[in-house]
C-alpha cells in the first residue's frame, strides 16, 4: 500500500506542544538511553506508525463505505414511492424528496420555505391542524386523510403519517411526513363497500325466501340444497335425501327402479347410474362427472355429481356417497354466454364502424365496415399487416407513440382526428380511440375508426350557409339600416336649423343627435363591410386587407397596417374569402385576448405559396396552452384546413403574437374525399 506522503506541520498545535513537553520529562526521568534502548523505541516507534496508517487506511475505508451508504439512502428517499417531508411545529417545508414534489405539482426547490398547509383545501385545514397538534403534543405516530390539491388546482386524497423526530436537547423540534395518494383506494373501498352492502342485502333477501320455503315444506335442519344419497357395494340404494325426492320429483325406489342389472327392465338412466358406481368402487378414488336424468314429468335436468367410495373404520370400501348438484340453470346459463358472443361478433360485424384488432404491430381482426373504408376486397389483404401504414407518413410516428402509452397505461386512448389512407392511394378523413383488451393473455388494442368525410362535408356546407347569412345580414345593415340612419341625420339636422333661431338649447340637442346618428351610421356601415365584404375579387384580396386595417384604425383607435410589397393574385375565391376571415380573426384576438396596439397584416407570395402574417405587440401566447383554447383558434385553424394551407400560431420575435398562413399556389378547398 502507498503511503501518503507527509506534510510538514505548518505550526506548533497544543497537542504537539503536550506531547514534546511529555517526552522531555519522561527523557529526564529515564536518563540518558543506551543505543539498543535507542533502536527499540525507534523500532516501535516504526512499527505504530505503520499501524497508525493502516488504521487511517480502514477508517478511510470505512469512510468511503458511509458516504456510499449515504448515497445509497439519499437516492432510496428520493426515488422512494412515497413522498416524504420535514416540517417544523409551523406547518412549513424544509426538506422533500421528488415524490413528494411530484405529488404537489411543485419542483422541489420551489417547495421548501412554503407552508404545507397551502396544498390542504379549506375542508381539511381543521384536520391539518388538530393533526400536527396531535404529533407535537403525543410524541407519537399519528395518520390522517385531507383533501388536497396540486398546484394545477387538481385535487385527491393524501394520507399523511407523520411522527416527532428525535432531536438533541435544545435542538428545534420537527415533524416528519410520510404523504401518499390514496385517492383510489379510498374510491376502491368506497365501491366494494357499497358492493358488500348490495350482497348483504342480496344475501338477506335470498336468506328470508329460504327460511321461508324451510317453513312451508316443515324441513329439517339437515336438510340439504343437493341430492345426497348412500349405496352399498351391489348398488341398492340405502339413503335419500328429500333433496333428491323433491330434484328427481320421485321417490328412491321409483328413481333407481331396482331392477336387476343386466335384465331386460334395466332403463339407461340407471345402466349408467349403476355404472359410474362400480367404477369408484373399483379404482376406490373420488370421482366427478356429469349426469343426466328424467324426471317424472319428463323434464330432462343436468346434475354435476361428485361420488367418492364409503369406507368402513377399518379402510374396507363398502359403497359409494353421491352428492348431485342441479347445474341445469349453469348449463343454460353458459349456452346463453355463447349465444351473446355470438351476438356480440353479430354486432361488430354488422357495426357501421371499422374496428380492428392489433397485437405486435399486425393486425389480427377487421370487421366489415373497416374493409369497406380501407378499400379491401378480402380480408387476407389486411390481417398479418401493421394498422400503421394505413396512415399518412407524416402521421404514423404520432400513432406509433399513442398506441405505446396506451399498452404502457393501460388505459382507453383519447378520442383523435386523422386522416386514413386507403389502399388505393386516397384519404379519408376519420375519428379514432383505441383501448387495451387483453387477448389469449398479452395485452392487445381494439381500435375503432369512424369515417367523418360527411360530417366535414356537412361542417363545409355550414360553414357556406354562415357565409352567405353574414352577406345578407351586411347587405341589409348597408342597405337599410344605414339609409334610415341616414335619413334620421338629416331630419335632425333639419330640425336643428328650424329651432336654431327659437330655442338655442333644443337646437344644440338636435345637433348633437344627429352627430351622435352619423357616428353610428358609421359603425354600422363598418360592420355591414365587415360581413360582406367586397372588392374579393382576383386582386381584390389587398384592397379588402387595407379596408380592414382602415376599420380597424377607425374604430379602435390604434395602428393597424397592411404591407404587400407586390400584387398578390389568389385564383379560387373560396382561398380568398377563408383568408379574408383568418386576418379578420386574428385581428379581432389581438385586441381583444392580446391587447394590442400595433397590428401588421403582409402579404406576400411567390410561384410556390402565398404567406399570410399577422403580427402584433399585445401581451402573448398564454403559457399553459390546453384543449380549451378559443372557439377563434379553431375556427382559423379549420379555415386552413379547408383550403389546404398550413396554420401556425406563435409568439412573434418582438413580443406579441404571429398568426402564419401558408397557402399553397396550386391549392384548392378540400372536397369530401373517398365519399361514400
Amino acid at each position: 500500500m502507498k503511503r501518503p506522503p507527509k506534510s510538514p506541520p505548518s505550526s506548533q498545535s497544543p497537542l504537539r506542544e503536550r506531547a514534546e513537553s511529555s517526552l522531555k520529562i519522561s527523557s529526564r526521568k529515564r536518563g540518558e538511553s543506551s543505543p539498543i534502548e535507542m533502536k527499540s523505541v525507534i523500532h516501535e516507534l516504526k512499527v505504530h506508525q505503520i499501524e497508525l496508517e493502516m488504521q487511517n487506511d480502514e477508517l478511510r475505508r470505512v469512510q468511503l463505505e458511509l458516504e456510499n451508504s449515504r448515497d445509497r439512502l439519499s437516492q432510496l428517499y428520493d426515488c422512494a414511492p412515497i413522498g416524504y417531508l420535514t416540517l417544523d411545529p409551523k406547518g412549513i417545508i424544509h426538506e422533500a424528496n421528488l415524490t413528494a414534489a411530484n405529488l404537489l405539482g411543485v419542483e422541489r426547490h420551489a417547495l421548501t420555505k412554503k407552508f404545507f398547509s397551502r396544498f390542504v383545501t379549506a375542508s381539511s385545514q381543521d384536520d391539518l391542524f388538530l393533526h400536527f397538534r396531535r404529533v407535537f403534543e403525543a410524541v407519537q405516530r399519528q395518520t390522517c386523510d385531507l383533501q388536497m390539491q396540486r398546484q394545477d388546482r387538481t385535487g385527491f386524497v393524501g394520507r399523511l403519517v407523520s411522527i416527532l423526530e428525535r432531536t438533541t436537547p435544545g435542538c428545534p423540534s420537527r415533524c416528519l411526513v410520510a404523504i401518499s395518494d390514496v385517492s383510489e383506494s379510498i374510491r376502491a373501498r368506497d365501491e366494494l363497500q357499497q358492493l358488500n352492502d348490495t350482497l348483504e342485502q342480496r344475501v338477506a333477501s335470498r336468506t328470508s325466501e329460504l327460511t321461508e320455503a324451510y317453513e312451508r315444506m316443515r324441513a329439517i335442519t339437515d336438510h340439504s340444497e343437493d341430492m345426497i344419497y348412500l349405496t352399498d357395494r351391489v348398488g341398492h340404494l340405502e339413503f335419500m335425501n328429500p333433496a333428491g325426492v323433491r330434484l328427481t320429483g320421485q321417490n328412491p325406489p321409483e328413481f333407481l327402479n331396482l331392477a336387476p342389472a343386466g335384465t331386460a327392465s334395466e332403463s339407461a338412466q340407471v345402466r349408467d347410474f349403476q355404472g359410474a358406481n362400480r367404477k369408484v368402487l373399483e379404482a376406490g378414488q373420488t370421482t366427478s362427472l356429469e349426469e343426466t336424468v328424467i324426471t317424472a314429468s319428463g323434464q330432462k335436468t343436468t346434475l354435476l355429481t361428485v361420488k367418492t367410495p364409503r369406507r368402513d373404520p377399518c379402510g374396507n370400501v363398502i359403497g359409494v356417497i353421491g352428492i348431485s348438484r342441479d347445474i341445469t340453470q349453469r348449463k343454460r346459463a353458459k349456452d346463453a354466454l355463447w349465444e351473446q358472443e355470438r351476438k356480440y361478433r353479430s354486432l361488430v360485424e354488422l357495426s357501421p364502424d371499422a374496428i380492428l384488432i392489433t397485437q405486435n404491430d399486425r393486425i389480427l381482426f377487421i370487421n366489415a365496415a373497416g374493409l369497406l373504408l380501407l378499400g379491401a376486397s378480402d380480408t387476407g389483404l389486411i390481417l398479418g399487416t401493421s394498422p400503421f401504414k394505413f396512415f399518412p407518413s407524416e402521421h404514423q410516428s404520432t400513432m406509433r407513440q399513442r398506441v405505446g402509452t396506451l399498452l404502457a397505461g393501460g388505459t382507453s386512448g383519447t378520442l383523435i382526428e386523422t386522416e386514413i389512407l386507403r389502399l388505393d392511394g386516397s384519404q379519408r378523413p376519420v375519428e379514432i380511440v383505441a383501448s387495451m383488451i387483453p387477448l389469449e393473455g398479452s395485452p392487445a388494442v381494439q381500435i375503432i375508426l369512424r369515417d367523418v368525410s360527411q360530417y366535414r362535408e356537412l361542417e363545409r356546407e355550414i360553414l357556406q350557409i354562415s357565409e352567405l347569412e353574414q352577406h345578407r345580414l351586411g347587405q341589409e345593415l348597408h342597405d337599410d339600416i344605414c339609409q334610415q340612419l341616414t335619413g334620421i341625420e338629416f331630419l335632425a339636422q333639419g330640425l336643428n336649423k328650424r329651432l336654431l333661431p327659437k330655442a338655442k338649447v333644443e337646437a344644440r340637442q338636435a345637433a348633437d343627435i344627429a352627430g351622435l346618428v352619423r357616428v353610428t351610421n358609421q359603425k354600422v356601415r363598418d360592420l355591414s363591410h365587415g360581413l360582406a365584404p367586397v372588392h374579393l375579387n382576383l386582386d381584390g384580396l389587398v384592397d379588402a386587407l387595407h379596408s380592414l386595417a382602415l376599420r380597424t384604425r377607425r374604430i379602435y383607435q390604434l395602428d393597424c397596417r397592411v404591407r404587400c410589397p407586390k400584387p398578390v393574385a389568389v385564383e379560387n375565391p373560396q382561398c380568398r374569402l377563408h383568408l379574408y376571415r383568418i386576418a379578420q380573426e386574428a385581428v379581432s384576438n389581438a385586441i381583444k385576448h392580446g391587447k394590442a396596439t400595433r397590428i401588421e397584416l403582409r402579404l406576400t407570395s411567390n410561384q410556390h405559396r402565398v404567406v399570410l402574417r399577422i403580427e402584433d405587440n399585445g401581451v402573448g401566447l398564454p403559457r399553459i396552452a390546453g384543449r380549451g383554447q378559443g372557439m377563434g383558434l379553431r375556427l382559423m385553424q379549420y379555415r386552413a384546413n379547408l383550403i389546404g394551407a398550413t396554420f401556425v400560431v406563435s409568439p412573434a420575435t418582438k413580443g406579441g403574437t404571429s398568426v402564419v398562413c401558408t397557402l399553397p399556389q396550386s391549392s384548392r378547398p378540400r372536397s369530401n374525399q373517398g365519399g361514400k
